[in-house]
């Protein structure tokens, strides 16, 4: 039978998750030890909160232990160092990640790149959660080319309020490239190449009718 559907042609990619604000945060100036944290891991917290405490004190002077503060608010993914542990400027302390959106960077390949643009939907599927699709949108291209891949950066942002995507995962990503809306769609098989033209054919009663057809595209063994 033919049908009016929907139809969508995708580009398939892959990519792992990270937060779309994800910080390792640094003392700005404080060298000294590690006191302790005042925050655990997957603890929420807030921008201009302190996540732990320095002892700036040398021999001879004693000084008030330091703060080390998030620079935006989210939840503590990794925190980084032991009790005591040397701590300055260019030592990271902990990571903070915003669960609330994360993004999948995804590459994209020369031959593609005419049909690729920023605000294309996205449907992407992890592997923690394989019967569940997540709704995205590419937001980000990156205006210069890898000379050595050649291929250019996309971002795909998906909102994340129940924090089920997580950071580090990996994800499987169709990028929306068309879509056909109420289109008359016919199963695959039901289509044939004769001499170079594309044809169906039609049941009249008893007889069969063969029609030349023009095609779209095609989407899980259906075709406009």
């Amino acid at each position: 039978q033919a049908k009016q559907e929907n139809l969508t042609r995708t580009l398939p990619f892959t990519g792992n998750i990270v937060g779309e604000e994800q910080v390792n945060v640094h003392p700005i100036e404080e060298t000294g030890r590690l006191i302790r944290y005042l925050v655990k891991e997957g603890d929420r917290v807030s921008k201009g909160s302190a996540i732990a405490l320095v002892d700036r004190s040398i021999e001879g002077m004693e000084f008030k232990p330091a703060r080390i503060i998030s620079p935006i608010s989210g939840v503590v993914g990794i925190l980084y160092l032991d009790k005591g542990a040397m701590v300055s400027p260019q030592v990271p302390v902990a990571m903070v990640v915003d669960l609330d959106r994360v993004k999948v960077e995804i590459q994209v390949v020369e031959r593609d790149m005419s049909k690729v643009r920023v605000g294309q939907s996205a449907k992407v599927r992890a592997d923690a959660y394989p019967d569940t699709t997540f709704a995205g949108e590419l937001v980000r291209l990156s205006p210069v080319m890898d000379p050595l891949s050649k291929t250019v950066k996309g971002e795909i942002v998906i909102d994340n309020p129940r924090s089920l995507l997580r950071p580090g995962g990996f994800a499987r990503v169709d990028l929306v490239i068309e879509e056909r809306k109420q289109v008359l769609v016919v199963p695959d098989r039901a289509i044939l190449e004769q001499a170079g033209k594309q044809v169906l054919f039609l049941q009249e009663g008893d007889r069969a009718r063969e029609v030349e057809v023009e095609t779209g595209i095609s989407q899980g063994g259906r075709t406009e």
